[in-house]
């Protein structure tokens, strides 16, 4: 019994270190003779989590050698739809009409729905107290976040190709237009998928409001397409236009969230309340595709009535999945700002008990 509990002990070891090690070193990132740019790559993201100096020379080098990474031709401009581009270029956002029929729209919203119905009535979900509670079904990983309202249903490739799945699902990830318009905005030939995920999304009314924040240090274009008309009393997105932009300022943030994780991301009361009088609200209808540099500072609604169905992906440029500092384990976390002014101010409430 000794033997086997030491040999299940190895096993899981190995297990983890084998996800340590292939989470950083991406084979199809550090394939051929980009891998001679691993050790560099893994010596300057630790270096970027200790002093601001050290994030920007590894900013630096990462902008400088984007092209050992990236070999593929650019799209052409006929590809292109140039007010679109122009306009996330400077706003950091834009949308547009989609391709997909009312039928379409209204099968996947259907379909949508009903996954996130047998989510919520799930023995996962009765069985649990917790807050947010998630588990994995059939190859699809199923969140319910009960003070935010939400139930999120993360698709891998593979699931979205299964029989039965609504061709706007399958669809979606995959839309020339918007995969041109990307690159084109990224300056690159080739762009990743379902980073950081693919996932569809329901939004009901709840006491919660999520504050306004950035996504992250990696350069990401997220895309959202409407499954039912979005007013304001749905939730909708908030984006401040021109706050994807680089500057020192930024810089600075970005080194926070490198050294202390995702709670340096969000922002407090004083600047929410101001970025709310600057924001674009994205008030749309059912089958519109909205794009946003999820750099610039953005927040959903909070949903009063009805709910907000959507899907949404990210895309990131191949050299944006490199080694890099978010891979690492933070040298000074930061709490949330839920979790710094809970009790003392209105935005953040204490969350409800969870009956169960």
């Amino acid at each position: 019994m000794k033997v086997v509990a030491a040999e299940l002990k190895v096993g899981a070891l190995l297990d983890r270190v084998h996800h340590a090690v292939t989470r950083r070193f991406r084979p199809e990132v550090y394939s051929g003779s980009r891998a001679f740019m691993a050790g560099p790559d893994l010596v300057l993201s630790y270096v970027a989590k200790r002093s601001y100096l050290g994030y920007r020379v590894w900013d630096t080098v990462n902008e400088a050698t984007v092209g050992l990474f990236d070999r593929a031709p650019l799209p052409p401009a006929s590809d292109i739809d140039a007010r679109l581009l122009e306009q996330l270029k400077s706003d950091g956002c834009t949308m547009a009409p989609g391709p997909f029929s009312a039928e379409e729209i209204e099968e996947g919203r259907r379909y949508i729905l009903d996954l996130a119905a047998t989510a919520r009535s799930s023995p996962e979900c009765a069985a649990s107290s917790e807050d947010v509670v998630a588990w994995e079904q059939e190859g699809v990983r199923l969140e319910v976040l009960r003070s935010d309202g939400r139930v999120r249903i993360h698709f891998g490739r593979e699931a979205v190709e299964r029989d039965g799945v609504p061709g706007v699902i399958r669809a979606f990830p995959r839309l020339p237009a918007v995969l041109s318009l990307i690159k084109a905005y990224f300056g690159v030939g080739s762009i990743v998928d379902y980073v950081p995920y693919y996932v569809a999304e329901v939004m009901e009314p709840a006491p919660r409001l999520e504050s306004w924040h950035i996504d992250c240090i990696r350069p990401t274009v997220k895309t959202y397409l409407a499954l039912d008309d979005i007013g304001k009393e749905q939730g909708p997105l908030r984006f401040v236009p021109g706050s994807h932009r680089l500057d020192e300022a930024k810089h600075r943030l970005f080194f926070q969230i490198a050294a202390g994780g995702l709670g340096a991301a969000y922002f407090e009361p004083a600047d929410c309340d101001r970025y709310d009088r600057q924001s674009r609200t994205f008030v749309v209808p059912r089958g519109t595709v909205i794009l946003f540099d999820t750099r610039g500072i953005h927040a959903g609604s909070q949903c009063t009535a009805g709910r907000r169905i959507l899907l949404g992906i990210g895309y990131r440029p191949i050299t944006a999945i490199r080694m890099n500092p978010r891979l690492m384990r933070d040298p000074h976390p930061v709490e949330y700002p839920w979790d710094r002014h809970v009790g003392r101010d209105t935005r953040y409430p204490p969350l409800p008990p969870v009956a169960g």
